[in-house]
């Protein structure tokens, strides 16, 4: 693996940017859903199997972290914590990046490092699920 900076490319699509936006408004969409009062959504796993997605929590996670209480938003769901506020750093990152004109790095990986990497990323899930699980578990 090895990091490369590479010179600022105007006709390619700021991704990060992008996704900034992206998650920008879905901030103002959830705290409106959850200003409104709507009604909350039931994780379809849930409602056929009887078990927690990976996701579930995801609700509690954000009106906690729309309160400005990150240790209860850290607590509801970890993993989408974790790629919500690194989602959120990249793309603040890639825009100020974009903004200033400075290289941006790029992350070169040769086909190995990316099954590790894919690897890592499957064992991320697995164990935020199984962190979903246990916590759901022990508030019954």
């Amino acid at each position: 693996m090895q990091l490369n900076l590479q010179p600022l490319d105007r006709r390619r699509a700021p991704l990060g940017t992008i996704y900034g936006f992206v998650l920008a408004g879905a901030a103002i969409i959830a705290a409106s859903w959850l200003w409104l009062d709507l009604p909350r959504m039931v994780c379809p796993l849930r409602r056929v199997a009887g078990l927690a997605c990976p996701t579930c929590g995801s609700t509690r996670m954000v009106e906690a972290f729309l309160g400005g209480d990150f240790a209860a938003a850290f607590s509801a769901n970890p993993l989408v914590f974790l790629v919500f506020v690194s989602a959120a750093f990249w793309s603040l990152a890639s825009t100020s990046l974009r903004i200033l004109g400075w290289p941006a790095p790029q992350l070169v990986c040769t086909p190995r490092d990316r099954l590790w990497i894919r690897l890592a990323a499957l064992l991320m899930v697995l164990s935020g699920w199984a962190y979903v699980i246990l916590a759901e578990a022990a508030r019954l």
